[in-house]
C-alpha cells in the first residue's frame, strides 16, 4: 500500500493524466484508487497536525460583544467551529467539499477538455489526495507564526495558497496548458471551485456550530432540571 501511494503521488505531479485515465478507462489501474488515496492522506495529516499543534481557539476580543449572552455564546461557538474546520480538520473539509466544487467549476470552464463530470471527479479526487502532504507545511506556520488561529492569514489565506499552488501545477500538467487562454481557463476553474468551497465550508461550520451549541444548551437545561 505504501509503494502504491508513493507511486501515485509521484505520478500525479509528473504525468497526472496517466493516473486519471488509467482509472477511468482501464479495468485495473496500477495506481491507488482515488478515494483511498485521499483518505490515507487526510487521516495521516490530521493525526500528525493534531499531535504536534495545539488547536485551542481563543475567541476573546475576536467576537464582538453582544448583550444577549446566548447569542454571544452561539457566535463564539460558530467561530471556534469554523477555525477548527479551517485548520485541524482542513484535510477532511477539502476531501468532502472541494472535490465536488472543483468538478462543478470544471464543467463551466473546462468542459471541452474533459470527458465529463465523472472524469473531473476522478481528477479532482486524485488532485486533493496529492495536495495532502503539502499541508504539513502548515504545522510550523501555525505553531511559530505568533498569530492566533483566528487570524484569516492562518486559517484561510495560507492554506489557500498551498492548495492553489499544488493544484494548479497538477491542472497545468493534466490539461497541458501552453497558451494564455488555456491558463485563464484552468485558473478560472480552480479559483471558482475554491470560492464555492469557502462558501460551502462556511455554511457547514455555521450549521455545525449551531448544532453543538444547541446540544450543549439542551444538556445544561436537562442537567439543571434533574
Amino acid at each position: 500500500m505504501l509503494n502504491s501511494y508513493a507511486n501515485t503521488l509521484k505520478e500525479m505531479y509528473q504525468k497526472p493524466r496517466n493516473v486519471v485515465d488509467s482509472f477511468v478507462h482501464a479495468d485495473q489501474s496500477p495506481y491507488q484508487q482515488p478515494l483511498i488515496f485521499m483518505i490515507i492522506g487526510a487521516v495521516v495529516v490530521v493525526l500528525i497536525t493534531t499531535l504536534i499543534t495545539s488547536f485551542d481557539v481563543d475567541v476573546a476580543g475576536v467576537v464582538p460583544e453582544i448583550e444577549n449572552e446566548q447569542l454571544q455564546q452561539l457566535s463564539e461557538q460558530i467561530l471556534i467551529t469554523d477555525v477548527r474546520m479551517s485548520t485541524q480538520l482542513f484535510p477532511f473539509m477539502i476531501t468532502i467539499f472541494l472535490v465536488p466544487m472543483l468538478s462543478i467549476a470544471g464543467m463551466l470552464f473546462l468542459r471541452n477538455y474533459t470527458e465529463g463530470f465523472y472524469s473531473l471527479l476522478i481528477l479532482n479526487s486524485y488532485l486533493i489526495g496529492a495536495i495532502m502532504p503539502f499541508l504539513l507545511l502548515l504545522i510550523p506556520i501555525w505553531a511559530f507564526s505568533g498569530l492566533p488561529l483566528t487570524d484569516p492569514a492562518l486559517n484561510t489565506n495560507i492554506p489557500g495558497v498551498i492548495v492553489g499552488g499544488a493544484g494548479l501545477w497538477i491542472y497545468k500538467n493534466y490539461f497541458k496548458a501552453s497558451d494564455f487562454l488555456g491558463w485563464i481557463r484552468i485558473i478560472s476553474a480552480f479559483v471558482t471551485g475554491y470560492v464555492l468551497f469557502i462558501l460551502l465550508k462556511g455554511l457547514a461550520s455555521s450549521v455545525t456550530g449551531y448544532m453543538i451549541f444547541a446540544i450543549r444548551r439542551i444538556a445544561e437545561v436537562s442537567g439543571n432540571g434533574v
